[in-house]
Parts: structure tokens; sequence; C-alpha cells
């Protein structure tokens, strides 16, 4: 049964990369259903008690990134922050939801850099028509190919403690 889940969900993802790369807009149900399928994905993996936990502290973790960014528009444009939709787009936002349930907090946010940086390497060689980053988009591909990579090794992507190994 977690196999079939695993495939819709990538399919979901699929779905969600090809919609913001190609049109540069996503759906909104694409985010709901992509978050209850990475909710039962999780339930896998680690209890519900647990899972709230980690993404509360997750969703807490993007508060952070959004408020820094808003006080980086201001600071950069003396703008109160209206210009934050011109450079983040609602479906890259809610897709950092969809990956708050995926992730304990640690591993949150090394996908999140991790993920960031290849987005940042893939926006340096796309077309120079295309105005804007399809972040969503590029990030739906990087946990793609995590969740592949998790379900062929049997990796744990609520498991911190790979990363107390390396301190």
């Amino acid at each position: 049964m977690d196999l079939i889940l695993l495939i819709i969900l990538l399919l979901l993802l699929s779905v969600i990369a090809y919609q913001d790369v190609k049109e540069r807009q996503v759906s909104w149900i694409l985010f709901p259903l992509a978050a209850v399928l990475s909710v039962i994905n999780s339930q896998y993996i680690i209890s519900l008690n647990e899972l709230v936990l980690h993404f509360f502290v997750n969703v807490l973790v993007v508060g952070v990134l959004v408020i820094c960014l808003i006080g980086y528009i201001y600071l950069r444009f003396k703008d109160s922050g209206t210009r934050l939709w011109n450079y983040l787009g609602l479906g890259d936002v809610l897709f950092f939801l969809v990956i708050a349930c995926s992730f304990s907090s640690i591993n949150f946010i090394l996908f999140t850099i991790l993920s960031l940086i290849l987005v940042i390497l893939a926006s340096l060689f796309q077309s120079s028509k295309m105005r804007t980053v399809p972040l969503a988009g590029y990030q739906a591909l990087c946990l793609i190919l995590f969740l592949i990579i998790q379900r062929i090794f049997s990796l744990n992507s609520f498991n911190d403690y790979w990363i107390y190994q390396w301190i």
C-alpha cells in the first residue's frame, strides 16, 4: 500500500513541477493533496504526534524565512512587502508546507538549503526570457529525487542520527 501511495505522490509532485515550469502557475488543489499524501506517507515512518511537532517547527522556520525575505525587500526596495508576491509566489509558500510534512526539522532545513542551492544553479541555466524562477516546480523535482532515493536506500527523512555522526 505504501508503494502505491508513493507512486501517487510522485505523480502529483510531477504535475506540480510540470505546471510550474511550463505554465508558471499551479492549480491550488494540488498543494493540499500533496500535503495530505505527504502526511500519510510520513505516517509509515513516525507517529502523528511526532509529525505534528516537526510540522509546526518546520512552519516556524518557513515563517522566519518569509519574514527575512520581507525585511530584505523592505530594505532593498523601500517597500512594505507589497512586492513580496512579485518575488515569491503563493504556490512557493504552499509547497514549503508540503515539504514541512515530509521531514524532521533538521532534515527540513538541510533539504531546503540544498534544494534552494539547486534551484539557484538551475535558474542560471534557464532561458533568458524566463524572468522568474519556478521555485515550487524545481523543489518538487528535488523532492521527487529524494523520495526515490529514500525508497531505494531505505532512508528515514525523520532520522537525524546521520547528522549527529558528522558533528
